[in-house]
């Protein structure tokens, strides 16, 4: 039986807030086309904590200074209750989380991506923090709902602080992150509550369409998912900018979970475009989960590193505000190799290289200007690295050993590089990585007895010992994509056939045999796969006619045969990256030894020559 969630404010605390929002300052950001201000009076309370693994509800952290972070921007005075951005938009909020329902809620927000923000409660992350960490891996936006969900109007202005306070610090233990947004529980706050926000650079946000959906009390029947729906549609369709609240309680949320494909597609086929309350039309947690020459960020920006004709690192760029940019010589380091470029949190860089000592060299940015190239001082490669990352940060670099083994090198956030480690194996290949869900790796590679092999890490565990995939010989060493889901895709040139082969594996369903695609390599380079919107993975090779070929698979589809994008000719085998929303970005090295480019934004467009002067093939 679950436990009743259905406790309303008093009448007198109600008023109170009326009050309070009649009393609002002009700071505040003006509703839309003159809408009045919604009163957020009738959210309904968070229900039962949820529990730590010793049956208790969690201790709050001891904080003793006011927990902010120079990375949100300065807050201004003043509750919102509209969504932000131009033309029609709308935001979806979770509250009261995390609990038995966030991973349904967010498998549903990522199938169709759209972004969210989830204002959980302080002591309901510290008893599910797997759950929170999934929230901001996978790029949604996590404000402050306090530590336990009182009604800060019957609080000291001390009290009142400890509760945003304890809940920060809470999320930043665990995601190394700061909330940027602030929702008081029950809509209920006073003057003091608004400054001690601003204080902390969280916008304070309330909301202006009510699902109500905590009435349902944990149920799932068709009653609670109608209501819950006719809600948000008759209260939102009206609006230009709806933030719409709904729940995500310990107990869970069916009802809301039920509810929420209907709620996307309505607001979407009435041309809503969806945000975060930090205004951002998809979800930010991008990281580069497959090994390339370049890197695309989730803001549109492009990274390209190559070795230059000079056999320095080359560089060119794409700024979404003003186009391309370059080529641009990186400094006078010999490379042996091409690079390996990596994105993780928003504004950094990384590129990697085998230098012409043998050894692993890097240079990165964060935003503000390159750093000089630096070894790493981890002994001599027996191949070029391959890199990935995790869009928090956490980054990982592979290479084959002059021993024939797979070896790795991790940055953690905080902590900075490990040593040198060997993962075993014995590498006939370059090796393959991914980064998938929160805090998984998997490495691939050709074995010396032909097949498809691989080592992997899930979270809390340590990495497994090489195991071979059974899928047959390769014809090329392996390439592969992973998916925030946890999806992984690996591609192959085919023994016999020139063909495209493909094995992929899903977290409910494993591994699946592999399977033909089709299509006519021109060589044994591994292919050029790529993943960008949820489910989609698009496939590069270089044809024997010398053109652009791709096939490709789209969530709930299967794989469309391969095809030429008509761009031609070749003079190397191609590389390529893209962004959350669909956005893809293919290079290679033309004839002219120039980089050329095509890309993919609602149609393929290209080729276009950007110039450059790269080391010619051999």
């Amino acid at each position: 039986m679950s436990v009743p969630r259905m406790r309303v404010l008093s009448a007198a605390v109600a008023l109170g807030v009326a009050a309070t929002f009649a009393a609002a300052l002009p700071a505040a950001a003006a509703p839309a086309a003159a809408v009045p201000r919604p009163s957020p009076s009738n959210e309904g309370p968070a229900g039962p904590p949820a529990l730590m693994p010793n049956g208790r509800v969690a201790a709050p952290p001891r904080v003793t200074a006011p927990q902010a972070s120079s990375t949100c921007p300065a807050a201004p005075y003043g509750v919102y209750s509209y969504a932000p951005g131009s033309g029609k938009t709308v935001a979806l909020t979770f509250d009261d989380g995390p609990g038995v329902t966030t991973a349904r809620i967010l498998s549903i927000l990522q199938s169709y991506g759209v972004p969210a923000t989830f204002f959980n409660i302080g002591e309901n992350m510290a008893a599910s923090p797997s759950l929170v960490r999934s929230e901001a891996a996978d790029g949604y936006m996590i404000g402050n709902h306090t530590w336990d969900h009182p009604d800060m109007t019957t609080l000291s202005a001390s009290a009142q602080a400890a509760e945003m306070d304890r809940a920060s610090a809470e999320l930043h233990s665990i995601t190394g992150t700061w909330p940027c947004a602030f929702r008081p529980p029950y809509g209920s706050y006073n003057s003091t509550t608004e400054s001690l926000a601003q204080q902390r650079r969280m916008k304070f946000w309330t909301w202006s369409v009510d699902t109500e959906d905590w009435k349902a009390d944990g149920s799932s029947s068709s009653y609670w998912v109608n209501r819950i729906i006719s809600l948000a549609e008759s209260e939102g369709g009206v609006l230009q900018h709806p933030v719409v609240l709904m729940h995500n309680a310990p107990s869970g949320d069916p009802a809301t979970a039920l509810a929420l494909p209907t709620i996307i597609k309505y607001f979407r086929d009435r041309g809503y475009t969806f945000v975060d309350l930090a205004g951002n039309t998809t979800p930010q947690g991008w990281g580069s989960r497959q090994a390339s020459q370049a890197a695309a960020q989730a803001s549109g920006a492009v990274d390209v590193l190559y070795k230059a004709a000079d056999t320095t690192l080359g560089h060119h760029w794409y700024n979404p505000r003003n186009g391309w940019h370059g080529p641009v010589s990186m400094g006078s380091q010999v490379i042996n190799g091409e690079p390996s470029v990596i994105t993780s949190v928003p504004n950094t860089i990384d590129a990697f290289w085998k230098g012409a000592d043998g050894g692993l060299w890097h240079v990165y940015t964060t935003g503000s200007g390159w750093k000089s190239q630096q070894p790493m001082n981890l002994g001599t490669l027996g191949g070029p690295p391959r890199a990935v990352a995790q869009p928090y940060g956490t980054e990982d670099v592979f290479w084959k050993g002059t021993d024939d083994q797979l070896w790795y090198a991790t940055f953690v956030p905080g902590s900075g590089w490990s040593s040198a480690h060997s993962l075993g194996g014995d590498l006939a290949s370059d090796p393959a990585p991914v980064a998938s869900y929160l805090g998984a790796f998997d490495v691939f590679w050709q074995g010396t007895d032909g097949n498809l092999w691989h080592v992997y890490q899930t979270p809390g565990h340590p990495w497994s010992a090489p195991v071979n995939l059974n899928v047959g010989t390769l014809g090329s060493g392996p390439a592969a994509a992973g998916q925030l889901s946890g999806a992984e895709d690996v591609f192959w040139h085919g023994s016999g056939n020139d063909h495209l082969w493909h094995t992929y594996y899903t977290r409910h369903g494993g591994w699946h045999p592999a399977n033909d695609l089709g299509g006519d390599l021109a060589s044994t380079t591994p292919p050029a796969p790529v993943t960008s919107a949820p489910g989609t993975v698009d496939v590069f090779f270089a044809g024997t006619d010398g053109s652009l070929w791709h096939a490709y698979t789209t969530v709930g589809h299967s794989w469309h045969a391969p095809s030429s994008l008509g761009m031609a000719p070749l003079g190397s085998a191609p590389f390529a990256t893209a962004q959350p929303d669909g956005a893809e970005d293919v290079f290679w090295r033309g004839t002219d030894d120039h980089l050329w480019h095509a890309y993919f934004r609602s149609g393929w467009h290209g080729p276009q020559d950007l110039g450059g002067d790269l080391y010619p093939m051999p």
